[in-house]
């Protein structure tokens, strides 16, 4: 311990001005990040840039500190001067993560408490959630970092490895979104590949600490990067067609999804055919759902015709009680679609969430707590079509929402926002706040204007919290479906 803490004191006097600049950089992301607004205007503008700007510079900021501070004691090779002291593997180690803790981890958690009590989100009751976000920002912000670091003599070194491996992720991430059109198979990427190339990280600085063999530790991470980390995106997802419940409490096996070709999406023209790309409408009818709750789906898997490996993306877009699949189609899926009765087989990935009003609050009042979102308010730009609702969304938000004005009788389109799943988003960025604007637009835009403005509107909300999955598998065979195309 002792040997640990004179390492860290040495490193602290020769990194000073790297830490320096480091925490003016922190201080900067929080005091920005706290005036920051997500509505680009001409007075919000340069601060905006301003946040982004002071987000991107930290992150590289503490990466190069990082790297400064593991080529205090360079790994690779044998002639190093350090080699010669008495030091301990443990010792150099346990003070390299100290130092991180001090002047990285305990920087950003001082910044999200800062930021999250600036906002009006409680700082103590959201500490376990703060600290457990410090280990996910970890996993991109530290470890990938003090791993190459490890593995490479100096900067130089460091700055082409790491270019190395972010152009070799994007081109396997190019790779297997062409290649996965053709390849019928269902991705299933941040499942497996994250974790591994997690596990290596720690992996590798472990070896190269206790043993320091750097070519065999280089040859590990290469090879989970560039091989393993492929292999396992490609494996097929294992979820069938029965359905997995996230809620004990929650029984979605009466849950019943069909097609209701007789029904004609509402208010749509689907006469209108054009050049270029379209969007096959398809009403379907859904029954058997619990008590207030809905269907949402982050995923559909679509083929078109006989060919078993052309896959198409698809969502599931609701409207009031209605239901609707929409599947964007290429222009030689369109062709096909308008020429020929197809058939079509989609299996379908929904997740079942929970559909009550959370919340209804005058559409004046700033700002309107939501429980299990945020803080919201109604925002009028007189250079937007429709009237916005800006929302501050906590460290841990854990739904999307549905919002809506009513006024005198005159309801809105609820318009959803967010993703719904559950926990924290491991790449949200350096801000314990995410910021969200939800557009009130639909065919009734200036109504929803001038409803908002009255002073009986109210904004409602209601909290989308995913309580289970369920994939079903649809079939239609030699069907016309060019009457449910609307053309972009």
């Amino acid at each position: 311990m002792r040997q640990a803490l004179h390492i860290f004191r040495k490193d602290v006097r020769h990194l000073w001005p790297q830490i320096v600049i480091a925490l003016i950089l922190a201080a900067a992301h929080a005091a920005l990040d706290v005036l920051q607004t997500p509505v680009w205007r001409p007075g919000t503008e340069r601060i905006n840039e301003l946040a982004g700007l002071s987000s991107f510079l930290l992150t590289l900021a503490w990466w190069a500190l990082i790297a400064a501070l593991i080529y205090e004691e360079t790994l690779p090779g044998d002639c190093q001067f350090w080699v010669t002291r008495p030091y301990s593997w443990k010792s150099l180690l346990g003070a390299k993560v100290l130092f991180i803790v001090a002047f990285v981890n305990v920087p950003l958690l001082v910044s999200d408490c800062f930021v999250l009590g600036l906002q009006g989100f409680p700082v103590w009751t959201n500490l376990p959630d703060l600290l457990f976000r410090q280990l996910l920002v970890s996993c991109w912000l530290v470890l990938p970092s003090f791993a190459l670091a490890a593995l490479t003599s100096g900067m130089g070194q460091f700055v082409l490895a790491f270019l190395a491996v972010i152009t070799g992720i994007i081109t396997e991430e190019f790779l297997m979104h062409s290649g996965g059109s053709s390849s019928g198979l269902e991705v299933s990427t941040g499942a497996w590949g994250l974790p591994a190339v997690l596990l290596a990280s720690v992996a590798v600085i472990f070896w190269q600490y206790s043993k320091r063999q750097t070519m065999g530790a280089r040859l590990m991470l290469a090879c989970v990067v560039f091989v393993i980390v492929p292999g396992l995106t490609a494996i097929p997802d294992s979820k069938g067609s029965t359905s997995e419940t996230k809620d004990q409490k929650v029984d979605v096996s009466g849950v019943r999804v069909s097609y209701d070709l007789a029904r004609m999406p509402s208010g749509i023209d689907t006469n209108r055919f054009g050049l270029g790309t379209g969007t096959l409408l398809l009403p379907l009818h859904v029954s058997g759902l619990p008590p207030e709750t809905a269907l949402v789906d982050p995923r559909d898997d679509v083929v078109i015709g006989a060919d078993d490996k052309s896959f198409l993306a698809g969502t599931v877009q609701r409207k009031g009680d209605d239901y609707y699949q929409s599947v964007y189609l290429t222009p030689a899926k369109l062709q096909a679609v308008k020429s020929h009765r197809v058939s079509l087989r989609v299996k379908m990935h929904f997740t079942v969430v929970t559909d009550r009003v959370t919340k209804k609050a005058p559409a004046w009042q700033r700002p309107i707590a939501v429980p299990g979102l945020g803080f919201c308010e109604a925002y009028t730009d007189l250079q937007a079509e429709a009237p916005q609702v800006l929302c501050s969304v906590g460290v841990h938000r854990a739904a999307a929402a549905l919002v809506w004005v009513e006024h005198s009788g005159f309801r809105s389109e609820p318009v959803q926002s967010g993703q719904v799943t559950s926990g924290y988003n491991v790449f949200g960025g350096l801000s314990p706040v995410e910021k969200w604007v939800i557009p009130l637009s639909n065919p009734g835009s200036s109504k929803i204007r001038a409803a908002t403005q009255e002073p009986g509107a109210e904004l409602s909300f209601t909290v989308q919290w995913p309580l289970a999955d369920v994939t079903r598998e649809l079939n239609l065979a030699d069907v016309d479906l060019a009457r449910f195309v609307v053309m972009h």
